[in-house]
């Protein structure tokens, strides 16, 4: 939450360029409206995803353990690449 009680959702994306170097980029720092749901955020993010046509480039998600974060996840991939199958994480 940032100081002025605004949500936000920071995608930052790790890659290797043309020369073997890994890179590090924000590429997006979206307001996120309404419910902090895992539907929700995943909205925001495939909107980010399909703005930056990279949706054959995912390869991981870096987050919390909060289990807002499984659902989005699973929407995400749900959305912009149904070819990969969610994996159940062991309890």
């Amino acid at each position: 939450m940032s100081p002025n009680s605004l949500a936000l959702i920071r995608v930052v994306t790790h890659y290797i360029d043309d020369t073997y170097t890994v890179q590090t980029r924000l590429i997006s720092l979206r307001r996120l409206r309404g419910a902090h749901s895992g539907e929700n955020m995943a909205q925001v993010i495939c909107s980010i995803i399909q703005e930056y046509e990279i949706a054959e480039k995912l390869g991981y998600f870096v987050l919390d353990n909060a289990s807002a974060n499984d659902v989005c996840v699973n929407k995400i991939l749900a959305i912009v690449r149904p070819d990969i199958l969610p994996r159940e994480h062991s309890k």
